[in-house]
């Protein structure tokens, strides 16, 4: 399973979901998915940290640990 999905399936929530809420497109979300943590912008942490309602450093910190298991 890729990041963003495992970080996500924590939430019970899809990327299709992240992608609604967000505004930014279902196939962005899948790209990002696709490539590491250095891929992730700003932007991009704080759409995934307002749709699981969670501060964006808690989200890149959790990513972080995701990373290195």
């Amino acid at each position: 399973m890729n990041l963003l999905d495992q970080y996500l399936k924590q939430y019970g929530v899809t990327r299709y979901q992240l992608a609604k809420i967000s505004g930014i497109s279902n196939g962005r979300w899948s790209e990002l998915n696709k490539k590491g943590l250095e891929h992730y912008t700003v932007r991009h942490l704080r759409a995934i940290a307002m749709t699981v309602g969670k501060p964006s450093h808690e989200v890149l910190h959790k990513l972080e640990e995701l990373t290195q298991e």
